[in-house]
C-alpha cells in the first residue's frame, strides 16, 4: 500500500538530512515499516505531532530480515517493498516537523541467514547453520560480509534523507547453547577461550524461557530473570572477545555513517546497566567501548522485563523503581563520554496491571529527573493510544507556575528549521 501524502510535487522528491546536536530532546513513537506506509501510519504522526511529538522511528529491516525499502545488494536479491519512495516519507515527516530516525535490525536477521546459511552462526556440533532454541535466526556478526551487509543499507538510508540511523539486535545471541555456537572471530579456538571465567557464587540475569513470553508484545529486549551465571570452563588468557567484535563494528560503521549528518543511535538491553560478565560475554554489548562509536545509546528499560530483579514479585508494576536505577547505573557507566541517554520506555501492557496515562508520565518523569534526553515508545501493534492522553497533561503539568526553568517531563525541543514543503492543495 502506498503511502498517501496530501499534495502534488512537481519533480521526484529529494531530501536533506536535518541536522540536529545529538542532545536535541527526541520524543518518538516507534512504526513498522508497513505501518508507516499506509494511512492509519500518517494519522499517528499527524495526531502524535498534535499531542508533543517531535519524532518518528520507523522500520527499514526488522529482525525477520525483511527490508521496506527498495535496496539492491547481492545478498538481499527481490524482496517485498512497502515503503516505495524513502525520501517521500521524509519529507512530511519533516514537513510535520519531525525527526526521521530509520531503524535497522542489524544481526538478527532470519531472512539473511535462511538464504544465506554459510553467513549463520555454526554449530560446532552439526557443522551447520546453529539454532537458537530452535530457530534460525542469527547470522555472525563477526562475518565480514554480514558487516558491510547491514553498513551497505545504513549508508543507503542515510543517504535518502533520514536525520538519524538507529541499530537494534547489535549484538550476539544471548539465548540457545552458547557452547554450541561458532563465530569468524574465534577461529578455531574453544569455547573456553572467547568466554571470560565466572564465578560459580555469581548470581545473573538470564533470558526467561521462551515458553513464559506472550506473543502480543513482540519488542527488541528479551524478558530477564534472575539465575546462576554459566561458568567457563576454566580461566583463560584473554583472546578476542565478542565485545571486541561489536566495537570493531561500530567502529567502521560509525566512520562511515558520520559524514553524510545523520546520527547514530544504539538499542542496548537494559540489563546492560548491571555489568554482569554473563551479559557482556553473551551479547557483547561493552556500553563503555560502545559509547564511543555512536551519538545516542537507548537502552530498552521497559519495566516488566526485569523479571524476579530486586525481589520485585511484579516488576511492571515499578516504573519508577527500574527506570530510575536503570538511568543511574547508564549515567555512571557512560560517564565523560559525551554520549546521549535516550532510553526506550514501555508503551504496552504486558506484565503490568497498571498500564495508563499516568504510568506513561512517570516513566518519562523518572528518566528526565535521572539524566535521560528524550525518549522513544515501543508498542510492537503500534497502538499509542495511553501516551497520546499523557502527552497533552505532561506539557500542562510541564512548569512550575511562572517559571520556564527545570521542565517535569521535558524540554519540548523542536527542529531547528521549519521544512514546510511548498505543496499544492488536491482539487
Amino acid at each position: 500500500e502506498a503511502i498517501i501524502i496530501p499534495g502534488i510535487l512537481f519533480a521526484p522528491v529529494t531530501e536533506k538530512t536535518v541536522p540536529v546536536p545529538k542532545d536535541f530532546e527526541v520524543r518518538a513513537v516507534y512504526l513498522t515499516g508497513v505501518m508507516a506506509a499506509s494511512d492509519k501510519g500518517v494519522n499517528i504522526v499527524r495526531h502524535w505531532r498534535e499531542v508533543g511529538g517531535n519524532a518518528v522511528v520507523f522500520d527499514i529491516k526488522d529482525s525477520d530480515g525483511s527490508v521496506a525499502i527498495p535496496f539492491e545488494h547481492p545478498l538481499l536479491g527481490e524482496h517485498k517493498v512497502y515503503i516505495h519512495n524513502v525520501p517521500k516519507l521524509v519529507h512530511f515527516l519533516h514537513q510535520q516537523n519531525m525527526h526521521a530516525i530509520a531503524r535497522i535490525a542489524i544481526f538478527r536477521d532470519e531472512r539473511l541467514v535462511t538464504q544465506h546459511p554459510e553467513l549463520a552462526v555454526q554449530s560446532r556440533k552439526n557443522h551447520t547453520a546453529w539454532r537458537e532454541n530452535g530457530k534460525l535466526v542469527w547470522t555472525d556478526p563477526s562475518n565480514p560480509k554480514v558487516q558491510d551487509y547491514n553498513i551497505a543499507l545504513a549508508k543507503h538510508v542515510a543517504q535518502l534523507g533520514v536525520d538519524e540511523v538507529q541499530f537494534d539486535y547489535v549484538r550476539f545471541p544471548a539465548e540457545g547453547d552458547q557452547k554450541d555456537a561458532a563465530f569468524v572471530f574465534q577461529n578455531g579456538l574453544p569455547v573456553a577461550e572467547a568466554t571470560p571465567a565466572v564465578s560459580p557464587d555469581s548470581t545473573c540475569l538470564v533470558p526467561l524461557p521462551r515458553r513464559h513470553h506472550k506473543k502480543e508484545d513482540t519488542h527488541p529486549a528479551p524478558q530477564m530473570q534472575k539465575g546462576p551465571c554459566p561458568v567457563a570452563a576454566k580461566p583463560a588468557p584473554r583472546g578476542p572477545q565478542r565485545s571486541d567484535v561489536i566495537a570493531g563494528f561500530l567502529k567502521k560503521a560509525y566512520s562511515e555513517l558520520h559524514p553524510t549528518g545523520a546520527l547514530l543511535s544504539l538499542d542496548v538491553f537494559g540489563v546492560m546497566a548491571w555489568q554482569r560478565s554473563v551479559d557482556l560475554s553473551h551479547t557483547g554489548q561493552d556500553i563503555v567501548q560502545m559509547a564511543r562509536y555512536c551519538d545516542v545509546l537507548s537502552p530498552m528499560i521497559y519495566p516488566s522485563h526485569f523479571f524476579g530483579m530486586d525481589k520485585i514479585a511484579h516488576p511492571g508494576d515499578e516504573p519508577a523503581h527500574f527506570i530510575g536505577e536503570s538511568m543511574d547505573r547508564f549515567e555512571l557507566i557512560t560517564k565523560g563520554s559525551g554520549v546521549v541517554i535516550r532510553p526506550w520506555l514501555q508503551a504496552f501492557h504486558w506484565r503490568t496491571k497498571t498500564y495508563s496515562p499516568e504510568y506513561i508520565k512517570i516513566q518519562v518523569e523518572t528518566a528526565r529527573s535521572k539524566g535521560g534526553i528524550g525518549f522513544l515508545f515501543w508498542n510492537a501493534a503500534n497502538d499509542y493510544s495511553k501516551p497520546f492522553v499523557a502527552m497533552p497533561e505532561m506539557k500542562a503539568a510541564n512548569f512550575k507556575p511562572g517559571s520556564k526553568d527545570n521542565p517535569k517531563y521535558f524540554r519540548g525541543d523542536e527542529l531547528p528549521t521549519s521544512v514546510q514543503a511548498a505543496l499544492i492543495p488536491q482539487k
